[in-house]
């Protein structure tokens, strides 16, 4: 009994692959892509555009980016002339490269350019009509990445308090004990020389708000 299934799953298995292999040939496509040397001809790499379609179902990641869908022809909107299923990369500007990391995230909904330049991703969805589900994306490691920043932010110095975050005093550093004991609100931060003979102790307090009135 357990022979006859394992052969069931695999003609059922045989006939999906078959299938799958008929409708991405059917679908693939050879596109021009920019080549770094403009005298060269555009390099041709190989487009599933089947995968593309799949990914445009209801549901999937590029559900929502109609123009994306189509300028490659699997979208066809109302009184618009259909167009032939592709696209030439190379009258975008798009280099191989490029789409290769657009592709990632398409595939996996994630980026590997984090620790460098998602922007860069932003730059070829823009070029082709913007993909809404990488802008939700970026939006959110933006999100991320700000926090990040906030979290590591630690002004020792007034000058160093790019985002005004904070008021700020200072005191003789043989005033630091009865400074403290005034000031109770206050932080001490860490010493500044403001001259050769003249040291100062910063101190400071987060803004509670914008509507709050500074300390003298």
């Amino acid at each position: 009994m357990t022979e006859t299934n394992n052969t069931t799953n695999n003609e059922a298995r045989a006939s999906e692959l078959k299938s799958e292999e008929f409708n991405t040939l059917l679908n693939l496509k050879l596109c021009n892509f920019s080549n770094i040397n403009p005298y060269n001809s555009p390099k041709q790499y190989p487009v599933n555009i089947h995968e593309l379609k799949e990914m445009s179902k209801v549901g999937g990641i590029l559900e929502d980016a109609h123009i994306f869908k189509y300028l490659f022809g699997i979208e066809t909107p109302e009184h618009f002339k259909k167009k032939e299923e592709g696209l030439d990369f190379s009258l975008y500007n798009i280099y191989f490269e490029e789409w290769n990391d657009l592709l990632i995230f398409l595939k996996f909904g994630r980026s590997q350019t984090i620790n460098g330049k998602p922007e860069k991703i932003l730059l070829t969805c823009n070029k082709l009509g913007s993909i809404p589900a990488y802008d939700r994306w970026y939006k959110n490691i933006d999100k991320i990445r700000k926090q990040k920043e906030d979290e590591m932010y630690n002004p020792m110095s007034p000058d160093q308090d790019t985002k005004k975050l904070y008021r700020w005093k200072s005191c003789s550093p043989n005033n630091v004990e009865s400074f403290g004991t005034n000031n109770k609100e206050y932080s001490i931060t860490s010493p500044c020389r403001l001259s050769e003979f003249i040291s100062v102790m910063y101190w400071r307090k987060p803004i509670a708000s914008k509507n709050n009135v500074a300390s003298p």
